[in-house]
């Protein structure tokens, strides 16, 4: 019933001698057009968490709104076939598990772990440390979002676990608002250039490093940051200056004044600001500032 609701579509029950009927009617047309628009987006939304984590292998599973079962969307570096036969139930394997729980896993050593160890005996998975992650809306779990091989070789750390917490809930503000069709035509064609010149800017970024990652992760643990804070600052220590990328490198490297036609180049608008939430931290640079995904 919430699940209809939700998605408004109609339901009706009937009661007869011999037991009764349920009967669910779901609108082609705002069907079609919810699916259209994951289509065009999460691919690209999971490819910028791909490259803002720093990770090669993930994969963004939700919830089939009849069973309930965990589908992959999208993913990157698994073979089309996984990604087509792959269904979960909740409370199975991994993404299972966290689905049921409602709580991100963090997980060092698949082998060795007694919960869920298992030989990694599939080759498409360099590394046995890997980090599932809850999707919530209003507190109800909607899918999963899962992340392996990390670039660096490494394994996962805690305060990777804290940034994937921060960029999972961005997602699932973004799946909601894509469900509710709160968007129109222009609106979603809006959203995709903006994800795709993210997403260009985040694959040429120059500076490119671990530090920044770092140096908030012990700058937050010296100043006593609640989790809610350090998952918000860990994510913007991934994202703080990509602002800077969309803008002409001539304008970054000119020392005299700047024309009023090259003044107007700094106004970065075409950053999604989708998932936003007041708590947020946006951080600014002295030359432009940027908002991506939160």
């Amino acid at each position: 019933m919430k699940v209809a609701e939700t998605h408004g579509w109609n339901i009706s029950a009937e009661n007869f001698d011999d037991g009764f009927q349920v009967r669910l009617l779901i609108p082609k047309v705002a069907q079609h057009k919810v699916e259209a628009a994951m289509s065009m987006t999460l691919d690209r939304v999971l490819e910028f968490a791909s490259e803002a984590l720093g990770v090669n292998t993930c994969s963004l599973m939700l919830s089939d709104d009849m069973t309930g079962d965990l589908t992959i969307q999208c993913a990157r570096g698994l073979d089309d076939e996984i990604i087509r036969r792959t269904r979960i139930k909740v409370g199975e394997q991994i993404a299972g598990w966290v689905a049921h729980e409602g709580r991100a896993l963090l997980i060092e050593d698949i082998e060795n772990d007694p919960r869920f160890g298992h030989k990694n005996i599939d080759s498409q998975y360099r590394s046995r440390s890997l980090m599932s992650v809850p999707l919530k809306v209003n507190g109800q779990v909607i899918g999963v979002l899962n992340l392996n091989n990390k670039k660096t070789n490494e394994p996962f750390t805690p305060r990777d676990l804290q940034a994937s917490l921060a960029v999972a809930e961005r997602i699932s503000r973004f799946v909601e608002k894509i469900n509710k069709q709160s968007e129109g035509d222009d609106d979603l064609h809006q959203m995709v250039a903006s994800l795709d010149n993210l997403i260009d800017a985040e694959t040429r970024y120059p500076k490119k490093s671990s530090c920044h990652f770092e140096l908030m992760g012990e700058v937050l643990d010296v100043l006593g940051a609640s989790e809610l804070e350090k998952e918000t600052g860990l994510y913007a220590s991934l994202v703080y200056d990509l602002g800077l990328m969309l803008i002409d490198e001539k304008l970054l490297d000119k020392r005299q004044k700047l024309t009023p036609l090259e003044t107007k180049c700094w106004e970065i608008s075409n950053i999604p600001k989708m998932c936003a939430r007041p708590s947020c931290i946006t951080t600014k640079s002295t030359t432009a500032a940027a908002t991506p995904m939160g």
